[in-house]
């Protein structure tokens, strides 16, 4: 072939992966809308963009011109800043716009200037409002925002300009599989209800736990172990052993309380997976043990014709079963009706079935033991064989799986895959559109946890735990059971929910900070747009309107659920930095700027660190909603990625040092260390010290 023809096959294969690219900005302006409201020369920006990527002739030439771009929208930002803010960025902030339009000059990459300019916004010196909200830096973070998916996109299309030295250095740019969305199924029993209530019951009396307490928990144990009875009848002898004369000290116990809670919970679920003639077949048979000695002929018939409607109607759905039951009982055919105990047992019964969701639980057809219900996940893998290190998250309150895209984006490029789900009630989550409970309660959030958990250690090697919140919360009261899990190597928790007393979040000065700051805002809200109306579980009616519900969510977890957990799991992290060492490596990170108060609690814990078994940090200028803010890139870097791989590193885990991002938490004022992540600036560190 010759050489003309070879550069006219390169220039064709070079103009069909442009117009690759081309796509992919299409497709994310539509979906999301750029922020800048006045771009570069009153055009949009991606139309700029476009303009200047179809010129370019080489990929040398394409990554020079998204260089371009982005600094130029950086600078536009900045002149958006001034005419907004004339007598500001000509005062206080006129030494800072210098700096940073020195930094925009002279950093030779993208990736480095976004870092550059995060870690410049972490200095101690850079002065903010009274709400601690920066104007300038808000603009400067919605340009970050616009431009990254796009840089991200011109990676994935043209590999990395950046790493061309050798394969080696380029496969961790390599496209990276999408993520995946999916249901997975996971599996409930009666031995994970009773183990779990009795696990959290020994963590919380493990120093002082009274023989006859030993005694009736060998009991319960027994109970679970005779698998010659079915699980109902398994049910049922616990629930009458714990109301039984031969369980000591019965009033105010607290392991009777979890155990009758487990009991209920189980009981509900198993009921889910019953057709509705399972429930009436159910208060037959009590209103026969009732009557048993004055059942009369009529009502021997009465019941053989329930029966009958049950079969004829199998059909159809539980509404129209029932509907059938109420039309037959207002029939003639039902003499005598004033006070029918027989009517009142089944419709009873009948309201009960209604009240449970449908198709969201099953029994397993292997074993009629586990409950099968399916979660809603979202997997980020890598593009290489699959990994044997995995991180597995756990969001927050009214959040979603979506929270840990970043985490997910970050992994994927350090060789690590990551998993997350919607927790119950949450998200995309079936239980959140036919809640099994009007109120979860957060035995079931840990048990999840847990059979999550149990799944994913089946598949890897190493395992990470990220907990945001809630999800901190959750992975705090289950200490014992992941200290227990081998494959479980690090355990990272974010701003986790933990309060020593309800009364602390009372507390006014907690409005004066942010619970995400401005500039992130969009892109939170932008996961949050509603979920597809594909049927009429996903809408919910209120005040005679239909309203469509938005992926991060929650309705039957709530801040009131949420209140009464949070002390228990500040106990929870007290009981395993006042134990003995953990075998795991556990990482406590909180925002020095968290709404909720985190940060204090968090220093209570470390006046009782002394031995340092648990890393407690501080993160600066962080607020609560760290995964979504801001700095997240900066966050999940540091201190979940680099981590987890110190710790699978197999050498001493180094300490902790100050950064410009974590502090100690017992000294947040002090003054961080030079980091080789911040300024690259060619003038020496001197200048941007005093930024």
């Amino acid at each position: 072939m010759s050489t003309t023809a070879t550069e006219n096959t390169e220039l064709a294969d070079f103009s069909h992966l442009k117009q690759q690219l081309f796509q992919t900005i299409k497709i994310h302006k539509k979906n999301y809308p750029p922020q800048l409201e006045t771009p570069i020369e009153k055009k949009d920006w991606k139309e700029v963009l476009k303009q200047r990527i179809g010129n370019s002739k080489s990929d040398p030439e394409l990554f020079s011109s998204l260089d371009t771009h982005f600094k130029e929208s950086l600078q536009h930002s900045i002149d958006t800043y001034k005419k907004a803010h004339p007598r500001r960025a000509k005062t206080s902030r006129e030494k800072n716009i210098q700096d940073i339009q020195k930094i925009i000059q002279q950093s030779k990459t993208p990736t480095d200037l976004i870092h550059t300019l995060q870690y410049y916004f972490l200095d101690d010196d850079y002065q903010r409002g009274a709400l601690y909200r920066s104007s300038l830096q808000d603009e400067l973070v919605k340009c970050i925002e616009n431009y990254e998916p796009v840089l991200r996109a011109a990676i994935a299309t043209f590999g990395h300009p950046f790493a061309r030295k050798s394969a080696q250095d380029n496969a961790s740019f390599i496209h990276q599989p999408d993520p995946k969305d999916e249901k997975r199924e996971l599996f409930f029993t009666l031995d994970a209800f009773i183990e779990d209530a009795i696990e959290v019951y020994l963590e919380e009396k493990s120093s002082r736990l009274h023989p006859h307490r030993a005694s009736n928990i060998k009991t319960i144990r027994t109970i679970l172990e005779n698998k010659t009875i079915s699980k109902e009848e398994r049910l049922a002898q616990i629930e009458t052993y714990v109301h039984s004369n031969q369980f000591h000290h019965p009033l105010g116990s607290d392991l009777k309380h979890r155990l009758l809670e487990a009991v209920t919970l189980f009981r509900r679920l198993n009921d889910c997976c019953k057709p509705l003639s399972a429930h009436i077949e159910a208060a037959l048979q009590a209103y026969l043990h009732e009557k048993s000695h004055a059942v009369s002929f009529n009502r021997t018939h009465h019941i053989e014709q329930i029966r009958k409607i049950l079969q004829d109607t199998l059909a159809l759905g539980k509404k129209e079963q029932v509907a059938e039951l109420v039309k037959f009982f207002k029939s003639d055919h039902f003499q005598p009706k004033f006070r029918s105990t027989l009517r009142k047992k089944v419709l009873a019964a009948a309201r009960y079935a209604l009240s449970l969701p449908n198709n969201t639980y099953h029994l397993s057809q292997d074993d009629p033991e586990k409950i099968i219900r399916k979660v809603a996940t979202r997997a980020y893998t890598t593009a290489t064989p699959q990994s044997e290190n995995l991180i597995m998250g756990l969001h927050g309150v009214t959040d979603g799986k979506e929270v840990f895209d970043t985490l997910g984006e970050l992994a994927q490029r350090h060789g690590f895959d990551t998993v997350s789900f919607d927790q119950w009630g949450h998200g995309e989550d079936d239980d959140r559109f036919q809640p099994a409970f009007k109120t979860t309660p957060a035995a079931l959030l840990r048990i999840t946890a847990k059979a999550f958990l149990a799944q994913q250690s089946g598949n890897y090697k190493n395992i990470c735990l990220v907990g945001h919140s809630l999800g901190g919360a959750v992975f705090a009261t289950m200490h014992d059971y992941i200290e227990a899990n081998p494959k479980v190597r690090h355990v990272s928790l974010l701003a986790p929910a933990i309060s020593k007393t309800v009364v602390s979040l009372a507390d006014v000065t907690r409005l004066s900070r942010p619970s995400m700051y401005s500039a992130a805002r969009y892109r939170y809200f932008r996961h949050s747009k509603p979920i597809e109306p594909s049927s009429s579980d996903h809408t919910t009616k209120t005040a005679s309107k239909v309203r469509i519900e938005r992926r991060m969510g929650a309705k039957t977890f709530s801040i009131w659920s949420l209140l009464p957990f949070m002390p228990r799991a500040f106990k929870a992290l007290e009981r395993l930095i006042t134990g003995e060492k953990p075998s795991k490596v556990w990482d406590i990170w909180v925002g020095s700027r968290d709404r909720y108060h985190i940060d204090k609690e968090a220093k209570t814990l470390d006046a009782l660190n002394t031995e340092k078994k648990v890393n407690i940090m501080l993160l600066q200028n962080q607020s609560h909603c760290m995964l979504w803010d801001r700095d997240r890139n900066l966050v999940l870097k540091e201190c979940v990625i680099d981590r987890f791989q110190n710790v699978l590193d197999e050498a001493p885990l180094p300490p902790l040092t100050p950064t410009r991002l974590i502090r100690p938490i017992s000294s947040a004022a002090l003054s961080p260390s030079p980091s080789s992540a911040t300024l690259s600036m060619s003038s020496s560190r001197s200048s941007t010290q005093s930024m």
